[in-house]
Order: structure tokens, then sequence, then C-alpha cells
């Protein structure tokens, strides 16, 4: 699943229990804006043994650069975890999208700095729409993170996640769960989903 400050209280021994074994939790937006319950949400999942990842809320009215420097001083990405993500979506953005050719090139900047800063490309989340409008034709080696609640993208090498849906989570106790949750399916079996994971640095 993935969460944000849109969830006040989330119950992780329910999602637990209901089969999560991973949340992308939203750390920052642009560049100065920082969700007050990441950290929270960050070391509650960890507590809970989910396999944890951070990602950054992409606008379109700030530099690329920048806003990849913001998240690099604000995730905290550890050995095991998920690679970084970026949200880049219409959807809560500036009230005027760019072109897909301004579009790529501050995103590339964003992907670039981040990659040089963690050893990991950012999977990109974005809809379904969104995608066919500004990446036709995939975005370098990039990899994508499809919300579709219709239907899941088939190419798991381009497309290791998917959104399929809104719901909240079974079991948990009444007013644990404040908001429902996205919920998010990884397409591969475990050997495939262990070698995504962010490695543990070897030892002399």
């Amino acid at each position: 699943m993935d969460v944000s400050h849109h969830q006040s209280s989330v119950d992780w021994e329910a999602a637990k229990n209901e089969g999560i074994r991973f949340v992308y939790i939203k750390a920052t937006e642009g560049v100065d804006w920082i969700d007050d319950r990441y950290r929270m949400h960050d070391q509650d999942a960890r507590d809970h043994g989910l396999a944890v990842g951070a990602y950054h809320y992409f606008t379109f009215c700030a530099d690329g650069g920048r806003q990849a420097a913001h998240f690099l001083a604000h995730m905290d990405l550890r050995s095991g975890d998920l690679p970084p993500a970026v949200d880049v979506e219409a959807g809560g953005n500036c009230t005027t999208n760019p072109d897909p050719d301004s579009l790529r090139k501050s995103l590339g900047e964003f992907n670039r700095i981040i990659a040089a800063g963690t050893g990991r490309e950012p999977i990109i989340y974005t809809t379904q729409v969104f995608y066919w409008r500004y990446f036709p034709h995939g975005f370098g080696q990039s990899r994508f993170w499809i919300r579709n609640l219709l239907w899941c993208p088939g190419d798991a090498a381009l497309s290791p996640f998917c959104q399929y849906a809104v719901a909240g989570i079974k079991g948990a106790a009444p007013g644990e769960q404040a908001e429902p949750v996205d919920q998010n399916a990884f397409h591969g079996n475990e050997a495939e989903f262990r070698r995504l994971l962010i490695p543990t640095a070897s030892k002399d």
C-alpha cells in the first residue's frame, strides 16, 4: 500500500495480517514541503516488518534538480528498502500542465540526481492516462508504477508495480484506519521482489 499525511492513523498489525508486504510513504513535495507523518509511518511500518520505500510528489511549478535535492535531504533510505519513487501526475498539481518535452527534461534532471545519490533510478508513479500522454515510448531506463483501477499493465519489466484499488484495511479497529489506502501489487515472484530492494552493503 502507499500512505501519506492523509492517513493520520494506520493499523499496521491489521495491514500485516491482511497480507500487506510493502508500503511506499510520502516524504516530500516540491522544494520545501515535508510530510509531517513520514517519519512516524516509516518507523511503524519497519517495526511491523514491512518493506519500506519513500516517494516524492513532483510539482510542475519548480525545478526538477531542486526537488531532487529536497527529497534526498529528507528520505530515510536503508539497506533492504524499496527504491525511491516519484509521483508524477496532474491531480493536485499546478494549474497548467507542462508540454511533454518540458516535463521530461525536468523529470530527467530529478531522476539523474536521485540515481547519483542513491544508486537507483527512481520508479515513476503515474496514472494510466498521464503515462499515455507523457511517456508513450517509456522514459529511458525508468520503470513505472501505474495507477489503473480497471486492469494492471502486463509488462512487468517496464511496470513492476500497479496501483489497483483504494480500500480500507480489513480487520482494522474502528477509528484506527482514518482514510482508505491505495493498494498496490508487485508484478513478479519473491526472488524478483528481493532483487528490487536496496542491497545490504558488503563487509570486508
